[in-house]
């Protein structure tokens, strides 16, 4: 690791989180037109993240919760976003090799100046620690609440049904049993989430 950090080294990590805020997902904003960012999505995150975990679950390190929150979609940096309402299996396998190209990059890129982005990456998806798995948990919950600010334009936009949606919604919920039954208010606040999104699909 390299001990000291130059000018150059602050423009490259700069750039790189500009890039990062240029990242435009599937989701849109109140207004139903605008796209969300990356940068915007993990601010979301972190927030409601911290938020929750103060209120519920004191057991969990907040600075830590805070981090995963900061670095967990960092990869979209170079991978770029993939919407997943109705993803195939192979655009998952496309997504996850373009995310583990991305993510050797970054570690090429800021492996020996900034180690902590990759180090908080590779613990983030190793998903072992409980602050991780809470965070990914609450990652599922977020874009349901844009969904709900923006009367469920971007659903409309993409042609996505409220038989997708719940066909969808019933396997990410299985899913999230198996790394988020610790947190039982998350998993019912998905399912409130998830109830008034679908109510505003026509």
């Amino acid at each position: 690791m390299n001990t000291s950090t130059t000018a150059d080294d602050i423009i490259q990590l700069v750039q790189f989180s500009l890039q990062f805020g240029r990242v435009a997902r599937a989701t849109l904003h109140e207004d139903g037109q605008r796209t969300e960012s990356d940068a915007e999505h993990t601010v979301m995150l972190g927030l409601v993240a911290c938020g929750i975990a103060e209120k519920r679950y004191p057991q969990l390190d907040i600075g830590l919760v805070s981090q995963f929150a900061l670095v967990h979609d960092l990869v979209e940096t170079y991978a770029g976003d993939t919407p997943t309402l109705k993803i195939s299996a192979s655009q998952k396998r496309d997504k996850s090799a373009r995310e583990h190209a991305a993510m050797k990059r970054i570690e090429q890129e800021f492996g020996q100046n900034f180690p902590f982005i990759p180090r908080m990456i590779i613990r983030y998806e190793a998903q072992t620690e409980p602050e991780a798995r809470f965070v990914r948990a609450v990652d599922k919950i977020i874009p349901k609440a844009t969904h709900i600010l923006n009367g469920a334009a971007t659903l409309r936009a993409q042609g996505i049904t409220a038989a997708d949606v719940r066909k969808t919604y019933a396997d990410q919920e299985a899913d999230m049993r198996t790394y988020a039954s610790d947190f039982p208010e998350i998993l019912e606040l998905r399912k409130e989430l998830a109830e008034r999104m679908l109510a505003a699909i026509p």
